[in-house]
Formats: C-alpha cells, structure tokens, sequence
C-alpha cells in the first residue's frame, strides 16, 4: 500500500457536508483487498461493469472497479443517496459529470489517477480539474516540454540543470492537465496556449490564457502533494476558497452502508 500523506477523516458519513467555496479533495489507494473490491463492485452499474470487462490487463479492471466504486460512495455521501442509483455521463470531451442530481443539487467532481494512487475532488460552486502523475525519469521529457508547455514555460524548464528537470516537469504538466480538465476541453485546449509557473521557488500560478493576464488572474491552480514520488494540482475558476483534504478507507465506506441499510430497514 502505498504511504499518502492526507489524514483519515474523523467524522461519520452522515456529518461530511461540503459548504458554497469549499474543495474537499479524497486521496485514495486503488490497491484494495478483495472484500473491499467486492463492496465496492455492486455500487457498479451494468454499463460500468462491461466497461471493466473490457481492459487488457486484470490490473487495470481493478482498478476501473476499485476508483469508480470510491467515486460513487463519495458521490452518495454529499447527495445523501445510495451511490449504486448514481448515473455518471460524460462530455464531449470525455469530462465525466451527474446529469441530474437525486435532489437537484448542483455538485461538481473531478477525478485523476496515476500508479495506484486516485485523486477525488469536489465543489459545489462550478466545475474544477485534478491531475496526479507519478514522477519517473522520461527519455523524450525534453521534446515534450518543447513541444506542449508556453514559450516562458519551456525558458524556464531549460535553464534548470538536466539533473533537476523532473519534478518541475511534472510540476507544470499536472497544473496544466488540471487546467485543460476544469474548463472541461480537454487536449483540444492547446497546452501552450496558456502560461503557469510551476519552479520549486514560485509560488504555483495561471499567468495568462492566450496571452490575457486578467482572465488568468480569475484562476486558482495549487500544487498538491497527495503522496511519496507524486506530483498533482488542482485548477477552480475561483479566488476565495477552502480546501480540506482527505485519506478514503474502507471504514467509510462500511460506515456508509450501515447507515443507508439503518435508514432503509427504518422507513
């Protein structure tokens, strides 16, 4: 199991509320033991069940299960239904949303994985992006930093020693990533068509989006550092602002369905 630094919660399901300018931001491990996988499996709709059936390796459809399974609990949690009744679509661009929530609730998510570690993000105001990426050496990280980040970006990354370019590169790709994810575009943003900073010594930033420094200035992007050889961030149109951060356990998601299973046998 991989070590991550964001605490366990404290509180019972029925008590996570998530407040107007509130992100709360769930690290999980996907590395889970079989009856937790199994819990989590029959929160699974049939579409989604055929989607994990369909991947190459036996790792990765664990993985689908064990992540979409965490989502839906989550998702149960703040609009106080039974996660298994929750459809998930997805835009255009492959950004996955609630249609319509069980008790008209606005709530939007976000959600990243890398390695085995999975990253949840929540807010009620408007949509935000997430990224996580496990930071390891790249033989064409150069071409791709040449390629992908700004103009400044890349003046940047070049004048560091080549023995410390990788984690400002994954520093400035996840940042960017997150971006590209809140505003809901996906790739077909152009990555160097905005400016972030993303060195160790300044503090993270949008500077401009095509060239506009006041748009940019409307923006949020915050480094996160969810675990031990990760980089991640997240990207919210928004300046004011509370984050919580949270470790997901199989104790939350056995506390959950007691309680639904109480409130149902009760009704």
């Amino acid at each position: 199991m991989t070590n991550i630094y964001f605490p366990v919660i404290k509180l019972k399901p029925g008590a996570i509320n998530l407040l107007s300018e509130q992100i709360h931001i769930w690290a999980a491990d996907l590395e889970q033991d079989e009856a937790v996988i199994s819990s989590l499996k029959r929160l699974l709709s049939r579409d989604e069940l055929v989607k994990a059936g369909q991947f190459f390796l036996e790792k990765d459809s664990r993985y689908f299960i064990t992540g979409r399974g965490i989502l839906k609990s989550l998702l149960g949690i703040y609009l106080k239904t039974d996660p298994s009744l929750l459809t998930i679509s997805y835009s255009k661009y492959g950004k996955p949303y609630l249609p319509i929530s069980s008790n008209n609730e606005q709530l939007y998510f976000n959600i990243a994985h890398s390695g085995n570690v999975a990253l949840f993000a929540f807010l009620r105001d408007r949509e935000i992006g997430i990224d996580i990426e496990y930071i390891h050496e790249i033989r064409e990280m150069d071409d791709i930093a040449r390629n992908y980040f700004s103009s400044k970006e890349f003046e940047s990354y070049s004048h560091l020693p080549e023995g410390y370019r990788t984690k400002p590169f994954f520093n400035c790709w996840t940042m960017k990533e997150a971006f590209i994810k809140a505003i809901g575009e996906g790739f077909s943003r152009p990555l160097h068509k905005f400016d972030v900073s993303f060195l160790p010594s300044v503090p993270a930033r949008l500077n401009s989006i095509n060239g506009d420094y006041k748009a940019a200035a409307e923006w949020t992007i915050k480094e996160l550092k969810p675990a031990q050889g990760y980089a991640a961030a997240f990207a919210v149109e928004l300046k004011k602002w509370e984050l919580q951060c949270w470790l997901w356990d199989a104790k939350l998601l056995r506390g959950y369905v007691q309680k639904t299973a109480a409130s149902l046998s009760s009704d």
